[in-house]
């Protein structure tokens, strides 16, 4: 797909979209596919760099929708296992509301880490919501990200409006 979007030939609009649309895709389930292999190979999450399992899923969330994920990481630490997974895990839901809800066009995710602990924050300019209004039951991705960022000992924050987007940020302190 590469070298057909390079080439020189001349392609009608709707073609060269067919194309780029294809090749996004290709990249995204790539993405899908490192993420799904270190996995399955028996290797456990909490053994995969946390940057690296991140730009995996901003790839693969970027390629499954129309949405610019923009990721950046600063800082060194390593983790207890425990908070490496429910920090993965969060992120990952974080965009899957992107995904299913938010209609954003861009996405933000930014890591901090550093010896006294970690900040996750994940944005999207999407439609928002009001988080006063009760959530749908069916709609548990609010709800097990608390849990799991509770499970770990770290603060949850979810701010949000309608027409303004929604910020994720996740807090664990060492102690």
């Amino acid at each position: 797909m590469e070298a057909l979007q390079h080439s020189s030939e001349r392609r009608s609009p709707e073609v060269a979209a067919a194309i780029e649309d294809v090749e996004r895709l290709n990249r995204g389930a790539l993405a899908q596919m490192r993420t799904m292999l270190l996995e399955l190979r028996g290797e456990a999450i909490e053994d995969v760099p946390l940057k690296l399992l991140l730009r995996h899923l901003a790839e693969a969330t970027q390629s499954r929708a129309r949405v610019t994920v923009q990721l950046s990481t600063a800082g060194e630490a390593s983790l207890p296992a425990h908070v490496h997974v429910a920090t993965f895990r969060i992120a990952q839901e974080a965009l899957n509301n992107v995904v299913r809800h938010a209609h954003a066009a861009t996405a933000q995710v930014k890591l901090e880490l550093g010896s006294r602990g970690l900040r996750l924050i994940v944005t999207d300019d999407g439609c928002g919501f009001d988080p006063g209004c009760p959530v749908d039951p069916s709609h548990l991705g609010l709800v097990s990200m608390r849990e799991r960022a509770a499970e770990v000992g770290a603060r949850l924050g979810v701010t949000s409006s309608p027409g303004g987007g929604t910020c994720v940020e996740l807090e664990w302190k060492r102690r």
